[in-house]
């Protein structure tokens, strides 16, 4: 069995990939596949042991009040009381009831990741696989082209949605099936499924990269854009104009043309429940990140909703810290007008993973986005999907 291209059964590798998921060590087959998913560092797996309450071969089962009940002991002290979690009964003489051992499966970002790169590089048309950020990689082809490999349960907002919005070349790789993207939302894109790549061969791989390196047509590119709004930052007025003429001018643009607002919120309303919708951030201090999910669309309602200050921040040689969430949210109380919330441009993506987390415990503890960070990326999108392009020249 080749280790990137194993060969495994399709249909148990989509059951499996689910965070979750317990598969009993009795389904030999299922359990096969597991384990070497394992081996292969896609998922983790906890092993439990556990007694069920109404099971027909055990001694006490025509003593059990439900002999339906489905409910599941787990087994700890064979010498302490057990009382079933559904139906309550007294579990009584565990000893001699028959033990059950399942795993329980947990997906595996990072483990993924490098499979996906590996399993790219290894095909003969690929010169190089190089990595960008949490979940996407730049692939370099040996006849010069190159493109994204975007695994989009994991990725950030610029890689998770430039082809979609811009001509980016790009192959996507969906991980679990409760994820899985509406056929409709990806017909005009390039993606692979992860229980795909474990059943097929390089060569049915190799075509789908070979197709995915061509750019979206009818697209603006992203760096063309990325380019000029660079400019405009780099001109001697660039933040000056950042800040107080472009984030005014894009306010303005906004509510002079709420019919572009309109249909950019239905294209975010119909991915709504895919996983197109969401991007992740990385949450965190010293020593601990861990990976949250931001829901675009509900995002992006809020950032039309009005009644909002807007901070223009241009960290273009640094990063979004803790500290300046912290400044922010001063700004927002002690504001006059009392808005209630602030929307932060930036003109970087950068935004420390302790800052997100400041950012996401306001909204757990308020109920909404009290502070809205757009990133670079987001801002791009916006002026693209807006048609505000050309705020983004100072002459």
């Amino acid at each position: 069995m080749s280790r990137l291209f194993p060969a495994l059964d399709r249909k148990l590798v989509g059951h499996i990939l689910r965070n979750g998921v317990r598969v009993g060590t009795a389904d030999e087959l299922a359990f096969e596949v597991a384990l070497a998913l394992e081996r292969m560092g896609l998922i983790n797996t906890t092993r439990r042991q556990f007694w069920r309450c109404a099971y027909r071969n055990d001694p006490d089962y025509l003593e059990r009040l439900d002999r339906e009940c489905e409910g599941i002991i787990e087994v700890d002290d064979p010498n302490k009381a057990y009382f079933c979690p559904e139906c309550g009964q007294p579990i009584e003489n565990v000893i001699e009831k028959k033990v059950f051992e399942d795993i329980q499966i947990s997906l595996d970002p990072n483990g993924i990741a490098q499979y996906v790169s590996e399993t790219i590089e290894a095909l003969k048309l690929v010169a190089s696989v190089e990595p960008l950020t949490q979940g996407a990689f730049l692939v370099l082809l040996a006849d010069g082209r190159s493109l994204k490999l975007v695994v989009l349960d994991y990725a950030e907002a610029r890689y998770r949605f430039a082809s979609f919005y811009f001509a980016e070349p790009s192959l996507y790789v969906v991980v679990s099936p409760i994820n899985e993207p509406v056929k409709h939302v990806l017909e005009e894109r390039v993606y692979v499924q992860l229980w795909d790549l474990v059943s097929q061969d390089a060569l049915w791989l190799a075509e789908k990269v070979n197709v995915a390196a061509y750019p979206v047509p009818d697209r603006m590119e992203l760096a063309s854009v990325e380019q000029r709004f660079d400019d405009m930052l780099a001109r001697d007025n660039g933040w000056q104009y950042f800040e107080q003429q472009f984030v005014p001018a894009l306010y303005a643009h906004v509510c002079e043309n709420p019919r572009l607002v309109g249909d950019y919120l239905g294209q975010l309303k119909r991915i709504s429940d895919t996983v197109l919708n969401f991007f992740t951030v990385p949450i965190g201090g010293a020593g601990r990140t861990d990976l949250r999910s931001i829901n675009k669309f509900k995002m992006m309602n809020e950032v039309f909703a009005g009644n909002a200050i807007a901070d223009a921040k241009r960290f273009v040689q640094s990063t979004l810290e803790q500290n300046h969430v912290s400044k922010i949210l001063l700004h927002l109380m002690t504001d006059p007008q009392k808005p209630s919330r602030a929307i932060v441009f930036l003109s970087t993506d950068q935004v420390r993973s302790s800052a997100w987390e400041a950012v996401m415990q306001l909204k757990n503890n308020e109920g909404y986005w009290k502070i809205i960070v757009l990133t670079k990326y987001m801002i791009l999108e916006l002026l693209a999907q807006l048609d505000a392009l050309n705020l983004l020249e100072t002459d």
